[in-house]
């Protein structure tokens, strides 16, 4: 229940994201801003830790369920949220390129999702939701700062790279 909440709250906050994008362009000249991309992902970024921490020490029988529950809708929004950013910012960093580069995402993303069961299930039966949990904390927290980097460091990283430099000066409206 409150993974599905978290995500639908997600949908709804994406159309948050999506007009402070859309005025990042217009404040642009009209040219693409892809960090613009990476706003809502800074708090997500945070959220997804802490909603690990929270469920980690609160699903058990002692606590009232609606705390896990709560804790998981937090994982859902940031979960969604982060996916959703990764997915745009790579399509507007790397235009004609972007499929290659959604491709490789989207190879990746399969692979984990074909193995992270198997693991996931050895995981949380030799260590025990509390462990499993935090070890997943542990690694968003590794993770955590991506998008803060991106926004930072994402025009100048852009421009090393061979595929998303190549479109640093065009146009959307083909000037």
């Amino acid at each position: 229940m409150g993974i599905v909440g978290g995500i639908t709250l997600g949908l709804l906050t994406n159309v948050y994201q999506e007009r402070y994008y859309q005025r990042r362009i217009a404040l642009n000249a009209h040219q693409d801003v892809p960090e613009a991309r990476i706003y809502l992902a800074k708090p997500a970024a945070v959220v997804l830790p802490i909603s690990l921490l929270v469920f980690a020490y609160t699903a058990n029988p002692y606590t009232h369920f609606f705390v896990p529950i709560l804790a998981s809708a937090f994982w859902g929004w940031s979960f969604y949220t982060l996916i959703l950013m990764t997915l745009t910012y790579t399509e507007d960093a790397y235009k004609t390129y972007s499929a290659s580069a959604l491709a490789g995402i989207g190879f990746v993303r399969n692979v984990a999702g074909a193995g992270f069961p198997l693991l996931g299930r050895k995981l949380f039966i030799n260590q025990g939701s509390k462990n499993a949990c935090l070890i997943l904390a542990a690694m968003s927290l590794f993770m955590m700062p991506i998008p803060f980097i991106l926004a930072r460091h994402g025009e100048a990283l852009r421009k090393r790279s061979p595929w998303a430099a190549a479109h640093e000066d065009d146009s959307d409206d083909g000037e």
